[in-house]
């Protein structure tokens, strides 16, 4: 997109942060520095957890920070709503919590791949990203005195997921056939979310989703609707790429390869993941971008039949 112009009088580090993003955060280091600045306002805030819902000052910026909208691994993933209170731009903003060395190495890989998809309007791309609460890492790997760090990672806006409006469906389904006042005479009245039209309209961006990561030699890992956000426009978006991989292809030649590769897999989406990625990874077994074809299959299934 072309980039926004700003009043002279205003240096970089002072423009709205919509505008920032939208330049480009490689195009200047005061750019970039700045719009990591407005991150950490954000991530301190939704930490500490008390400016929920209020407007957070970052700079010269009123950024809203509303509630949680989703939250993830027990707790150390959280997606907040943000809005620049005086552009109305929206953004979503994630919080990573790592605990220790390990799983600040695994959310870095995730910010590079998130870096290198850049370009696809299916794919969330990265807006901005920091890492707060640096803390030296004690000999065992994890953080001294209990402190945690927190990477933020910005990115566009997106009201649910997939998995929200089955499982909306789902609870309106249940209901129904427990209360004998709406049973009666009502059996036909609800209705899947995703009619046709809709769900040809998910699918076809998924799909493009899915094939911009393969031309880019990366595999999701984890596609399930947990991992499909819906934009404001209803235009799907690839989330959740913890279980992504690069290259697409897992190695799986010795046994260390494999035991690592199926304890990264265990906490997959059980519904939509491939036979190959179950239990113990077999000996020979062939993991790769394909992984991702079958687990489209049963996004599709899912959808069409609640």
């Amino acid at each position: 997109a072309p980039a926004e112009r700003t009043p002279a009088a205003r240096s970089p580090g002072d423009a709205p942060l919509s505008s920032l993003l939208a330049r480009g955060l490689s195009a200047a280091k005061t750019t970039a520095a700045a719009a990591a600045r407005a991150v950490d306002g954000l991530a301190d805030a939704a930490i500490s957890s008390g400016a929920m819902g209020s407007a957070v000052r970052c700079g010269d910026r009123r950024l809203w920070l509303g509630k949680a909208l989703r939250v993830a691994d027990g707790g150390r993933r959280t997606t907040y709503a943000v809005r620049d209170v005086d552009e109305g731009a929206e953004f979503s903003l994630l919080v990573h919590a790592c605990g220790d060395k390990v799983a600040l190495r695994a959310v870095k890989r995730e910010v590079e791949l998130l870096q290198k998809l850049g370009g696809c309007r299916n794919v969330a791309p990265l807006l901005a990203q920091s890492v707060l609460h640096r803390s030296a890492s004690a000999a065992d790997g994890s953080l001294e005195g209990g402190s945690r760090l927190e990477v933020a990672v910005l990115q566009p806006p997106y009201a649910q997921t997939v998995a929200d409006t089955l499982e909306a469906f789902g609870a309106a389904r249940r209901r129904q056939l427990e209360t004998p006042a709406l049973r009666r005479g009502h059996d036909g009245d609800l209705r899947n979310p995703w009619t046709e039209p809709r769900l040809a309209r998910l699918l076809v961006g998924v799909a493009r989703g899915l094939g911009h990561m393969h031309a880019a030699d990366v595999a999701h890992g984890d596609l399930c609707p947990h991992a499909v956000a819906l934009g404001r426009d209803g235009a799907p978006l690839l989330i959740h790429l913890k279980h992504a991989r690069s290259p697409a292809k897992a190695p799986t030649a010795t046994n260390e390869d494999r035991v690592f590769l199926a304890s990264s897999l265990a906490d997959v989406d059980r519904g939509c993941v491939a036979p190959e990625c179950r239990g113990p990874v077999r000996e020979g077994a062939v993991v790769d971008a394909r992984a991702d074809v079958y687990a489209f299959g049963a996004l599709a299934f899912a959808t069409a039949f609640g």
